[in-house]
């Protein structure tokens, strides 16, 4: 299983390659969630993030053996990062919480993914 990276403040700060060390190259996707990212259960939460961030009362509900602080700091270095293009930023961020997450629920919004 994929696991979280290390992340430090300096990536957070300044994530500017992601390809390959914490989002995974384009062709590594796999082509449910390259394909049709537009669709992909976890794509719209990858958007929502994108563009409007968490708000405080989301929960994450990470499968067994992931850290989740880890994963929420990984994540957000692949959301910061300029290099990839938007289309692979989503669809490697929506594969990279299918591979981590049970669910996320965001209680203010009655929303939960996926």
């Amino acid at each position: 299983m994929i696991q979280p990276a290390e992340v430090t403040a300096g990536n957070l700060a300044f994530p500017a390659t992601v390809i390959g060390k914490f989002l995974p190259p384009k062709e590594e996707i796999p082509e449910e969630f390259r394909e049709n990212w537009q669709h992909c259960k976890w794509s719209s939460l990858a958007q929502d993030w994108f563009y409007e961030g968490l708000p405080a009362d989301v929960e994450f509900h990470m499968k067994d053996g992931v850290d989740g602080a880890k994963a929420f700091r990984h994540l957000s270095v692949c959301l910061r990062s300029y290099e990839p293009s938007h289309q692979h930023k989503i669809a490697g961020v929506a594969y990279l919480m299918d591979c981590w997450m049970e669910k996320v629920e965001i209680p203010s919004k009655q929303k939960v993914y996926p």
